[in-house]
């Protein structure tokens, strides 16, 4: 998962090639069981997830008062998808780091912002690539019936809507 470090290292923009290899920690919510396009759809919604609240942090970080709102609001919003689909642990932690790490980022100008991103961008699909190697390497038969169970129960939903908000307020506060 060294590779974007790699290629910065290389490239002599190593600050870079450390934005890119943030993602690297993607791979913790790899799914053990299930399919193969299980496995890929998992990282890849994950990478859109990774690269959703990365330019968030970094549009928003303009401003102490309004990233500190926006955090929250992303929060609230990470938590209650993370409860919605069952992630299993680290559930929205690394979603929430990643964040974080982008707002405390001071501000940069629009051309910056999308190089950035771009990086991260990269790291991600380098991410995907090695575990989508891995997975045509490591090939074993598993079970079609392990799929996730969304709950589309009122009372569960509305459980999850009020935890996230309680989340995302007091991870702002914080």
């Amino acid at each position: 998962m060294a590779v974007p470090i790699l290629i910065g290292l290389l490239s002599n923009n190593l600050k870079l090639g450390m934005t890119a290899s943030l993602v690297a920690i993607m791979v913790v919510y790899f799914p053990l069981e299930g399919s193969f396009s299980e496995k890929i759809l998992m990282l890849i919604s994950c990478s859109f997830g990774f690269i959703s609240v990365y330019t968030i942090g970094l549009i928003f970080s303009f401003n102490r008062i309004i990233s500190v709102i926006v955090f929250g609001i992303t929060v609230g919003i990470i938590h209650w998808t993370v409860s919605h689909f069952k992630l299993k642990p680290p559930k929205d932690f690394f979603f929430v780091m990643l964040c974080s790490t982008a707002i405390s980022i001071p501000h940069q100008t629009i051309p910056k912002i999308a190089e950035n991103i771009g990086y991260l961008t990269f790291g991600t699909l380098s991410t995907c690539l090695i575990v989508f190697l891995y997975c045509l390497i490591v090939r074993k038969k598993s079970s079609l019936n392990k799929t996730v169970d969304i709950p589309h129960v009122p009372l569960e939903i509305r459980k999850n809507v009020i935890e996230s908000i309680i989340f995302g307020v007091f991870l702002s506060i914080a």
